[in-house]
C-alpha cells in the first residue's frame, strides 16, 4: 500500500525598500533571503505550521509589516495581506519573537519600515510502495 510522507517548511522573505540579496539557512531547512543591508537581524523567528492547515494540506503565505526601532525592537506589526486568515496568527507571532541589532551609539537613522512575507509549503519527502 503506498504511502506518501511530507515535511512542512516554512520560507521567509524580508522586503525592504532597497538591497542586495542573500540567503541563509535555518534550523529545520527553513531559508530566509534577507535584502535589507541598513539593518541586521538578531534574532529571526520563524512560525509554526498551524496544525489544521497542515491537516487540511492547505499551502499559503502571510505578509506583515512592521517597524524596526533604533532599540532593534519590532513594533507595530500588522498583516498587509495573506492567502488565508489561518497563517495570519502564526505570522504575527513569529515578528514579535523576531529582533533586530540596535543602533551603535552615534547612529542616527529612522525607523525602518519593512515587511516580511513567511510562505507555508508543504514539500513531499518521498513516496514508498511497502508490499506485504
Amino acid at each position: 500500500m503506498p504511502r506518501a510522507l511530507s515535511a512542512v517548511v516554512v520560507t521567509g522573505l524580508l522586503l525592504p525598500f532597497a538591497g542586495l540579496a542573500e540567503e541563509e539557512s535555518a534550523p529545520g531547512g527553513t531559508y530566509l533571503s534577507d535584502t535589507q543591508r541598513e539593518r541586521t537581524p538578531s534574532i529571526t523567528a520563524f512560525p509554526k505550521y498551524p496544525y489544521v492547515a497542515r491537516r487540511d494540506r492547505m499551502e499559503g503565505e502571510a505578509t506583515i509589516c512592521f517597524t524596526v526601532n533604533a532599540k532593534g525592537q519590532i513594533i507595530r506589526p500588522g498583516v498587509r495581506s495573506s492567502s488565508h486568515r489561518i497563517f495570519d496568527k502564526p505570522a504575527l507571532e513569529a515578528i514579535r519573537a523576531s529582533t533586530f541589532e540596535p543602533l551603535k551609539p552615534g547612529e542616527s537613522k529612522s525607523n525602518l519600515k519593512t515587511c516580511r512575507i513567511f510562505r507555508f509549503r508543504l514539500d513531499p519527502i518521498s513516496v514508498a510502495n511497502e508490499k506485504g
